[in-house]
């Protein structure tokens, strides 16, 4: 009992410094991008006209207008966001640790730049595609139950969980249609499994066609599929469909889905590792071909993570000239079967299995969508890379708490908590940097203003590489939109200057 209360209050203390942490995060972010549009004038006009013919993400569109007016309930509401989401991937697990809690906070502070930026990093990325992943993964964790074989709801988890797929389907398009693939699935393996569906699965299953409809009647989509939209395209012919699934696939789904998640690979490898040896203690009377099968599994996930790590070092390098990039994309999907082989061949536990199996499984019916449109980029990924994180929590949580493990579960802790430590420092120092720079930009612009200048200097933000547009492109609408939220004059010039040289000019 003493040590339980005691651990309780070790998971207290660390979600408490989680959220900490986070608000301090948040705060410091700039609005960047889209923000300038929706924190203006722009966003109460689309308000007032009910986002007719601009996009179905109505419960994602209300959530930025609101953050963007203000900073204190954005970093409230996005502190509460990421730390629910650790904590909810931690409860997801069967076997539960402050190792796997600390692994969960891991993979976000791992997580390619290219994603950090556009998702945790930028307000408009964080409402479309962070907060839909939360309530997914609420979702998951309600009905964890049916994969460990014994299926027990609370009364009213029915309300619930139809509220939860109606709202989780009003953010993003491939989230709304991913849900409504993944409750058919269940509701299949429910009926063959357990001959009977179960209220919560299909009360989602009815909230999310629900948002689904709500989505797609904007008028929006309609003008995409007649190719009427300026900005987003969906192709409708066979030819067509072909030639954009190539090209999806061949120019940001082999890089994004898993190529750039080189650290996560290399933790998710490290697993599979001690999940084959783990296996091989146990089950020393293994058939040779299934010995063969399982090294042959395990060797590729070493060699797409190495493989990754190559390519990260030296970006220019292409092992097959013009055909890397066919090379690629057949591997990720390579890879991707190898962990479900892994899984259902070496882990003994029918509920392990099966979750295992169904993130992978999540990560496919998630991509599915992005092939057919354009444009995609790394924040469509996000909510698949949170599910790796969960396949590598799972993974790590049946495989560290075999008694026989090869390292003890405390000694992990303090190597994880040493990560999350190198992460709270590396994260703060950086976005500390970039919310000073930001504040003395406001001001050196406001005294610019007051002196009614033509021009106005706008000095870039330092680490840009860790923001989404910060710097706006004063050619386009964004600079007209730039010079709205800012209060600048719209017939005045905006001049961009590098921060280095700006820095220097004002010592």
């Amino acid at each position: 009992m003493e040590k339980q209360k005691k651990t309780d209050k070790r998971f207290l203390l660390i979600f408490i410094a989680m959220f900490v942490f986070f608000f301090g995060l948040a705060y410091m972010l700039p609005y960047t991008g889209d923000d300038w549009a929706w924190g203006g004038q722009i966003g109460i006009d689309r308000l007032h006209e009910h986002f007719r013919n601009y996009n179905g993400r109505y419960l994602g569109n209300l959530l930025v207008i609101a953050l963007t007016r203000s900073n204190l309930l954005k970093s409230f509401v996005m502190s509460g966001t990421v730390t629910g989401l650790v904590f909810l991937i931690h409860q997801s697990v069967k076997h539960k640790s402050i190792a796997t809690l600390l692994l969960s906070l891991t993979g976000l502070f791992v997580m390619p730049r290219y994603i950090f930026r556009q998702t945790i990093a930028w307000t408009s990325g964080f409402t479309n595609y962070v907060a839909p992943t939360f309530l997914v993964i609420s979702y998951i964790c309600i009905i964890k139950c049916i994969f460990d074989g014994k299926p027990k709801f609370r009364k009213g988890t029915f309300a619930l969980t139809f509220l939860l797929g109606l709202s989780s389907a009003l953010f993003m398009e491939n989230i709304t249609l991913y849900q409504i693939a993944i409750d058919i699935i269940i509701i299949v393996g429910t009926l063959v499994g357990y001959k009977r569906i179960f209220a919560p699965v299909i009360s989602h299953f009815l909230g999310s066609v629900a948002g689904c409809a709500i989505m797609f009647t904007n008028g929006a989509y309609l003008n995409i599929a007649n190719s009427k939209d300026d900005y987003r395209t969906m192709e409708t012919t066979s030819t067509g469909i072909l030639s954009r699934i190539k090209e999806n696939l061949f120019d940001v789904i082999r890089k994004d889905l898993a190529l750039n998640n080189v650290v996560l690979n290399l933790f998710i490898a490290l697993v599979c590792i001690a999940l084959v040896i783990s296996f091989f203690k146990k089950d020393k009377d293994c058939k040779l071909f299934k010995k063969l099968f399982i090294r042959f599994n395990l060797f590729i996930v070493i060699s797409y993570t190495a493989y990754s790590l190559c390519r990260v070092i030296y970006p220019n390098w292409n092992i097959f000239l013009n055909y890397t990039k066919y090379f690629e994309s057949v591997f990720v999907l390579i890879f991707g079967f190898a962990l479900i082989m892994l899984s259902l061949l070496c882990v003994d536990e029918p509920g392990v299995k099966l979750r295992l199996s169904f993130y992978i499984v999540s990560i496919a019916v998630l991509t599915a969508p992005l092939f057919v449109v354009t444009p995609i980029r790394s924040r469509c990924f996000f909510c698949g890379y949170m599910f790796f994180v969960l396949f590598l929590c799972e993974a790590f949580g049946y495989v560290f708490n075999e008694k026989h493990s090869l390292i003890k579960n405390g000694n992990l802790s303090r190597i994880l908590l040493a990560f999350c430590i190198c992460g709270v420092i590396f994260y703060t120092t950086l976005y500390g940097y970039i919310f000073v720079a930001e504040r003395d930009r406001n001001t050196y612009i406001q005294e610019q203003i007051a002196e009614e200048r033509s021009t106005v200097e706008l000095p870039e933000l330092p680490y840009q590489g860790y923001l989404w547009d910060s710097t706006p492109n004063i050619n386009s609408m964004w600079g007209d939109r730039y010079k709205a939220y800012k209060g600048i004059d719209k017939n005045s010039k905006l001049e961009i200057v590098r921060y280095s040289d700006w820095k220097e000019s004002t010592e």
